[in-house]
């Protein structure tokens, strides 16, 4: 199984295991049947809050399983760039580790900055959708929003692509380090889950 490289994202399956990681992909190797798992999360979203107060929730949290937690991903808008041209983009992070990702479609490269550091994300031309791992910010609470800056490439001289925009949909930050709480069903309730299984 290929997937982009983001912690923005569904969780594997434990049978899954991390063969290679590339710039912007990681390749994973399966080993034995794939546990059977549900989501409550809508497309593009690696997880979803879990409301029992209506349905699906309402029946959940009275059955018998387990749903792995994530800590909530921030999300924030992105920015329309042009060739050569700097973007703006804010998001507001609680205080601590969180690791930036990004939804964009780009011909030619794109440097990102944040807090002194700087991240070149090479292009990426295919369908909108895959979101890719940028670098790892820190958060100072809501109330003081990281800034971060998009700054587009030039074409090479040797492209043949007529296209000079630059479409940055959104960012995400997730939560550093990575982890997936196992809780009972019924302890679930309000929080962000990624997955669930009944038994």
């Amino acid at each position: 199984m290929i997937t982009t490289n983001t912690p923005y994202a569904s969780q594997a399956p434990a049978n899954f295991h991390l063969v290679r990681r590339a710039r912007l992909y990681e390749l994973w190797k399966r080993s034995g049947p794939t546990p059977p798992i549900q989501s409550i999360d809508p497309p593009g979203q690696p997880g979803a809050i879990l409301n029992c107060r209506v349905a699906p929730g309402s029946r959940l949290h009275r059955e018998r399983g387990v749903a792995a937690l994530m800590t909530e991903p921030v999300l924030a808008p992105g920015s329309s760039l042009s060739t050569g041209q700097t973007g703006t983009m804010s998001i507001a992070l609680p205080p601590g580790r969180w690791e930036l990702s990004a939804e964009y479609i780009s011909y030619f490269s794109l440097d990102f900055q944040a807090e002194g550091r700087h991240w070149k994300m090479p292009a990426y031309s295919g369908r909108n959708g895959p979101w890719f791992a940028v670098g790892e910010i820190t958060g100072h609470g809501v109330h003081s929003p990281v800034t971060v800056t998009a700054t587009a490439g030039h074409p090479s001289p040797l492209s043949t692509s007529l296209v000079t925009a630059v479409s940055i949909y959104q960012i995400a930050a997730t939560r550093v380090p990575d982890t997936r709480r196992i809780v009972p069903l019924r302890d679930a309730c309000g929080k962000y889950v990624d997955w669930y299984r009944l038994s």
